[in-house]
């Protein structure tokens, strides 16, 4: 399957408004369960049997959609189409997804001004913002929004002098 597939079977799932908590408890089961999931990709398990065990473990509109994942032979690429549910819900959130990487921790103040620098520069009403410790920075950050980077590290600092000096 490829990114374009797994953002399809994404978007049927957005599109099925099932509750967020829904979906992401039965998809954190197939993720904690591997023998769950390795019964329900099996192509030597019978679709009836998958079936019987979908309608056993899950209920409602998320059960209809892991049996039509199944039905499709696509449920072994569950946590793809589950990272592309994930972004769909963010962007119709208006929700820019971030990430931070940091030699020393910022403190809430300096996060809560980062994040509303973010949501002005890519108009979004929020932010979702995944922290990383990176002691190899030696100082300052790294932030990522989708394609953007900013780089305000010292190692990216040190580097750019030193391709400097090699210049001259």
């Amino acid at each position: 399957m490829t990114l374009a597939q797994d953002v399809t079977w994404g978007r049927v799932l957005f599109e099925e408004k099932i509750p967020q908590q829904e979906v992401a408890d039965a998809f954190g089961l197939l993720g904690d369960c591997p023998e769950l999931t390795q019964a329900l990709v099996d192509p030597t398990v019978s679709v009836k049997e998958k079936h019987a065990v979908i309608a056993r473990v899950f209920s409602g509109k998320i059960a209809d959609f892991i049996r039509l994942m199944c039905d499709h032979n696509q449920l072994e690429r569950y946590q793809a189409v589950y990272e592309a549910y994930q972004k769909l819900m963010l962007d119709s959130a208006q929700i820019a997804e971030a990430e931070l990487c940091y030699a020393t921790k910022p403190s809430e103040e300096q996060l809560d001004k980062l994040k509303a620098m973010i949501c002005r520069k890519f108009e979004k009403k929020g932010v979702a913002l995944t922290l990383r410790e990176e002691p190899a920075l030696l100082g300052g950050f790294v932030l990522k929004v989708g394609d953007y980077e900013f780089d305000r590290s010292i190692k990216n600092s040190l580097s750019m002098i030193h391709k400097r000096l090699i210049r001259r």
